[in-house]
């Protein structure tokens, strides 16, 4: 039984449970409003993508797909657009051979090569899915939405519209879309505006996470530029880096998911 997840959620989880994605409790008994948006999305465009393509999907290991997760990769796994994470150790990676459709971009691609695995060409981080499988908005009737990362607190930033990333992906998508611009220290948070369409910011506080991962997208969604800012004044001001193509990224992301 999933007791505290609503039937939508209880169905995409029993479909995708072959794939992995990062939660720091057991993913069937914790409180939905627990979740990390950016986690628990990889269930989602699974899963949208799987009935969009109307297969199930056939994996022998488990798939990864959104996060930098690929320290959870055991030999065999199938990655769709994971990344890796600088923040861990390099015995902290246990493969030796993967099935890689696509990556989040050229660091994690050249991290997994030196690691004597092959990796296609293909850069993209699946959230930028999201703009095929919610809905957008015609109403744009917030300025700006500041979106703390997951370990941060939501409080220090002193911002008048706050989206936090724990809870219900479809509350976010439905808050997300409303924003004129949005400025994030969530990676996903960057993410799911860019694939809207809306402009983004990173802005970056010390909350312990590596500037690589995202730099890793950036770089896979064709930017080597973009701005970084310390704090929420600044970020309001500056200029969002260009938006990418994200229907080109869609497309090759859709080509190189794994059909059963």
């Amino acid at each position: 039984m999933l007791p505290f997840l609503n039937r939508e959620l209880k169905t995409i989880l029993k479909d995708t449970d072959f794939l992995y994605w990062w939660n720091p409790g057991n993913k069937y008994r914790v409180i939905q409003r627990a979740f990390n948006v950016g986690d628990i999305l990889s269930a989602y465009i699974v899963w949208h993508v799987m009935r969009e393509k109307n297969e199930k999907l056939k994996v022998d290991k488990k798939m990864l797909a959104i996060g930098s997760i690929l320290d959870n990769a055991s030999d065999g796994d199938v990655i769709w657009g994971s990344g890796y994470n600088s923040n861990k150790q390099d015995t902290d990676y246990n493969f030796t051979q993967l099935d890689v459709r696509a990556v989040r971009g050229p660091l994690t691609k050249m991290f997994l090569e030196n690691r004597g695995i092959h990796v296609p060409e293909v850069f993209g981080d699946p959230g930028l899915l999201s703009s095929k499988y919610f809905a957008a908005s015609e109403v744009k009737d917030i300025e700006y939405l500041m979106i703390p990362h997951y370990n941060e607190d939501k409080h220090k930033f002193n911002a008048e519209f706050i989206l936090e990333t724990k809870g219900s992906v479809p509350k976010f998508m439905s808050q997300i879309v409303r924003a004129k611009k949005v400025i994030s220290s969530s990676l996903h948070g960057l993410i799911i505006a860019e694939s809207f369409g809306i402009p983004a910011v990173l802005l970056k506080d010390n909350n312990g996470e590596g500037i690589e991962k995202y730099q890793d997208y950036y770089l896979g969604s064709g930017r080597s530029d973009f701005p970084v800012c310390t704090s929420l004044n600044e970020a309001l001001s500056v200029t969002p880096s260009s938006l990418p193509d994200v229907n080109k990224i869609q497309q090759r992301l859709l080509n190189s998911f794994p059909s059963s």
